[in-house]
């Protein structure tokens, strides 16, 4: 990735395109999960040699902009989201962001850098620029409810590497229920006028998943 053109000038990155993401997705299945008391629905698509679709819908237990704010809060995102070690701002505006964030992929240390679009307070897209990873990009929307605010996150993902899909899709479920999981626990603490715990950055991620129950409770396909 080329952060070094593209630093100080979050006007030279192209419009981020999610419109494969928001059509109906070929061959694609969804359960749901109940995270705590939480339903969280999990739907995905791996269509051959088209790359993964993944992504999950719940309802916040906040208002609009309370929920919005929550999601552009970025501070622990390395004691939240498992792998990340550092999270910079490189270049920011009221619609656009640019960010570098440090992570830890197996035994890998990369530095990745995102574009991000903001439509405050109800959408907004995000992209892996210029990654020897491969292809990544998706969509979060924010919608009112008389609950609370709909958070539907979606994302496309194509290595650019030969990798086993379904291994890779399993992977990329583990990441967004965890991070499901924490972002529904910071909304009911601030929900409930109580401090944010962030989870303990000493503990894996797969071992602390393993301890939490993302317990399944309808599955059924869609074509």
């Amino acid at each position: 990735m080329a952060l070094g053109v593209l630093a100080g000038a979050a006007s030279a990155f192209a419009a981020i395109d999610t419109t494969l993401l928001e059509q109906p997705w070929p061959r694609a299945s969804q359960r749901t999960f109940e995270i705590d008391k939480y339903a969280v629905q999990w739907r995905q698509a791996l269509p051959r040699e088209q790359g993964i679709y993944a992504g999950v819908r719940f309802t916040a237990p906040l208002g609009l902009q309370a929920t919005w704010d929550l999601a552009q809060d970025y501070r622990g995102m390395g004691q939240q989201t498992p792998g990340v070690d550092a999270v910079r701002f490189m270049d920011e505006s009221p619609t656009r962001q640019l960010i570098e964030l440090d992570v830890r992929v197996l035994w890998r240390k990369l530095t990745l850098r995102f574009a991000v679009e903001r439509e405050a307070p109800q959408r907004l897209r995000f992209a892996l620029l210029e990654s020897p990873l491969g292809a990544y990009y998706g969509i979060s929307t924010f919608t009112p409810t008389d609950t609370g605010t709909v958070v539907d996150l979606a994302i496309y993902l194509k290595p650019a590497r030969r990798v086993p899909a379904r291994l890779l899709l399993a992977v990329e479920r583990l990441a967004i229920l965890g991070g499901t999981r924490a972002f529904l626990k910071a909304c009911e603490q601030q929900h409930n006028e109580e401090p944010i715990k962030r989870p303990r950055a000493d503990v894996p991620f797969v071992e602390g998943l393993r301890s939490r129950r993302f317990r399944s409770t309808s599955a059924r396909r869609t074509r």
